[in-house]
């Protein structure tokens, strides 16, 4: 007797992270192989190692040339640079060809991860251009991008995410350090992109500058109607992030607020509440504050 689909999806879901069952599973029955393979390349990730750093996305190439189908089951990909050898930041993703030719056919990608967990942060402009300019292609039709510690990265090139709803800078530097110049004319509310949740964990220099810039009416991400905001610094700074700017923009839509700051000495709730005074939102209520 055969069980209806959605039972055996079911059944097969409870399986979701354990690669090596979903890949029996795929091989057990005929009618598990759909599910098994659409659980299995949800989402797919490239570690880039020093001594593999291509094998991973030439068999990923190989793959979906001979079996078509699998590039329509990526809804997710994250990139991780592994490597933990000393290199020229020039010479970095020089060599990448099936990486930049596997992406674009990926027409169902969703989610796009970009990593260093190496020796030392990938910086964005030494990565070959074609790689490059791979990424700041499929912007476009990505709903969620997450960047850890990568450096040197264009704010502009957030600008072709016009489908953009969830954003996630981790120890991310930009190019100067500051935010690029605002144009001449503001950008029209409806033709912002609007963004549902943001993530920054940066130093507070870095904080202090992104908060400006995503509260400019020239930027092309539109906060205002965030769901969830999270803020980490990293270092103190002397407006603490510009955090109570972010939180006047986004507070009439905000459900979710994560905040992690850095303070010379002990706290103090005088000096926490100051920070968080936005028109929409009460004071807040501090119980015990304590250092990490």
């Amino acid at each position: 007797m055969e069980l209806p689909y959605e039972l055996e999806e079911l059944v097969l879901g409870c399986l979701i992270g354990d690669t090596s069952a979903l890949r029996n599973c795929s091989l057990t029955c005929r009618r598990f192989t759909p599910i098994s393979q659409k659980m299995l390349f949800a989402r797919v990730e490239f570690s880039l190692c020093d001594e593999h750093i291509h094998r991973q996305p030439e068999r990923f190439r190989s793959l979906i040339l001979s079996s078509p189908h699998i590039a329509n089951l990526v809804t997710g990909v994250s990139i991780i640079d592994n490597r933990y050898s000393i290199m020229d930041p020039a010479i970095q993703f020089h060599g990448d060809t099936h990486l930049p030719e596997c992406l674009p056919i990926l027409i169902n990608l969703r989610n796009l991860s970009l990593e260093s967990k190496g020796f030392s942060m990938l910086p964005w402009i030494p990565v070959s251009s074609r790689m490059r300019g791979t990424l700041e292609s499929i912007f476009w039709s990505v709903t969620n991008i997450s960047l850890y510690r990568i450096v040197d990265v264009p704010l502009p090139v957030f600008a072709r995410c016009i489908t953009l709803e969830s954003l996630s800078l981790e120890f991310v530097s930009f190019i100067k350090g500051i935010p690029p110049k605002k144009p001449t004319n503001d950008i029209p509310d409806n033709a912002r992109i609007r963004l549902k949740s943001l993530r920054l964990t940066l130093p507070d220099q870095g904080l202090h500058d992104v908060a400006k810039w995503f509260t400019d009416s020239a930027c092309p991400l539109d906060i205002s109607g965030l769901l969830k905001l999270s803020a980490t610094m990293t270092l103190e700074y002397y407006d603490h992030g510009n955090v109570a700017k972010l939180l006047d923009t986004c507070a009439q839509s905000l459900e979710i607020f994560c905040f992690s700051p850095t303070f010379k000495g002990e706290p103090h709730k005088q000096k926490i509440q100051r920070i968080f005074c936005p028109k929409y939102i009460p004071p807040l209520q501090l119980g015990s504050t304590r250092r990490r």
